[in-house]
């Protein structure tokens, strides 16, 4: 069964008591972000306390993933998933052993949780539906929520 954000929100309140505030926005001048925005957060939370209830087991995102890496030889490469399932753990095809995806593009409608190791291991960062990292992606394994 799929649940929405709000639905998934108001289990979480009734569950824990905790009421989610959504702070006023704020103007910054630098595009980069230092923590994943409290809805990522929340619905990453929710997937990993609630593996069957906050989203389907067989439930896909729509659209593509993609991501560009250098070959061993040099050339620029892009790869892609399509219409990837949710909460799973995909390896991104094409990389090898050594090398790292440089820029990710989530142009699904479903969050990305991007991780820098294998079987989503390591650091990692969040792509809300349709952004996109350009610089210091390095990344090679990525799971929807």
């Amino acid at each position: 069964m799929v649940h929405d954000l709000a639905t998934v929100e108001r289990w979480l309140v009734r569950v824990t008591g905790l009421r989610v505030r959504r702070a006023r926005p704020r103007v910054e001048v630098s595009r980069t972000r230092k923590a994943p925005p409290m809805r990522a957060l929340l619905v990453l939370v929710a997937a990993l306390v609630l593996p069957g209830t906050a989203v389907a087991a067989d439930a896909d995102a729509k659209g593509q993933f993609r991501y560009v890496y250098s070959t061993d030889l040099g050339d620029v490469e892009t790869g892609s998933l399509r219409d990837p399932e949710i909460g799973t753990c995909l390896a991104f095809p094409g990389l090898g052993d050594e090398r790292l995806a440089r820029s990710t593009r989530n142009q699904t409608d479903a969050t990305a949780i991007v991780y820098r190791e294998d079987d989503c291991q390591g650091d990692y960062y969040v792509l809300e539906p349709r952004e996109k990292r350009i610089h210091d992606s390095d990344a090679r394994s990525v799971r929807f929520v």
